[in-house]
């Protein structure tokens, strides 16, 4: 993948005992706001950070990581469920503005309901895991991935309340995986190309009769609107306890692998 194929997507980097670690991708709202996957955001006694660099970064690279900007605010949606992993949607306000001259260019988020439409091919991009047991990806991967219907997925996720605010994409052939939370899912929409999707959940990597599961953007458009505006209202930031079933079983997976990988 080019790394100026998709100039709006960015990573989002966990930062604990003053070591950075790769962490869930995002998308550029505008020079202070990234759109990601609330779930990502759960996590207690760290901190987040923002890098426009899109190809990663080993403890044998010289390479720097480009732009890095703290995040000052986690406005996580008001409705978000952690149970069923419904409204996972977040809105991350950075400390300073990244700088637009370098390459980056801002999301086109989708406003309409009826894209996509099922059995269409969209595109994902992101940093997940390239098989159910990883390595992480270093540098960022696409894939295109085709929109199920939706009782594909209520029916796979019927436990967890799968909705019409999210999209359902993905086979048993090609899909998304671990790490791939907050990545965007990109759909052709009368002709231009708009992010429809975040990346919320899913079941191993592209695993049989389990579809990726995506935020539906035109959703929650009026939202994420009135938190880049400062206008939250209903958006007010919400202090989430931490999911025992859920971040930290990935995070701890998650930290090991990459203390594995520097160590070599």
């Amino acid at each position: 993948m080019s790394p100026d194929e998709f100039p709006s997507l960015v990573r989002t980097h966990v930062i604990q005992d003053g070591v950075m670690y790769e962490w869930c991708a995002g998308t550029v709202i505008d020079e202070r706001h990234v759109l990601s996957s609330a779930r990502c955001f759960q996590l207690e006694n760290v901190t987040y950070a923002v890098t426009d660099r899109q190809y990663g970064l080993s403890a044998k690279e010289s390479e720097t990581y480009g732009q890095i900007r703290d995040v000052e605010d986690i406005i996580i949606h008001p409705s978000y469920n952690a149970t069923n992993v419904l409204n996972d949607v977040v809105v991350l306000r950075l400390s300073s503005p990244l700088d637009l001259q370098s390459g980056i260019s801002l999301v086109n988020l989708n406003d309409g309901e009826t894209c996509p439409e099922a059995y269409s091919m969209c595109t994902m991009a992101g940093w997940g895991f390239i098989s159910d047991e990883g390595p992480l990806s270093d540098v960022p991967l696409k894939v295109d991935i085709p929109v199920q219907p939706q009782v594909n997925c209520s029916t796979a996720y019927s436990a967890l309340q799968y909705g019409d605010d999210q999209i359902c994409a993905g086979d048993d052939l090609v899909g998304g995986c671990q790490g791939d939370s907050g990545a965007p899912l990109f759909c052709e929409c009368g002709g231009t190309v708009y992010q429809t999707g975040i990346g919320s959940y899913g079941k191993g990597c592209s695993k049989e009769g389990f579809p990726g599961v995506y935020s539906r953007v035109s959703s929650y458009l009026s939202w994420i609107m009135q938190v880049v505006s400062g206008d939250e209202g209903e958006a007010q930031k919400q202090q989430l306890q931490l999911q025992e079933e859920d971040a930290p079983i990935y995070f701890s997976m998650y930290l090991q692998k990459k203390r594995r990988r520097l160590q070599k």
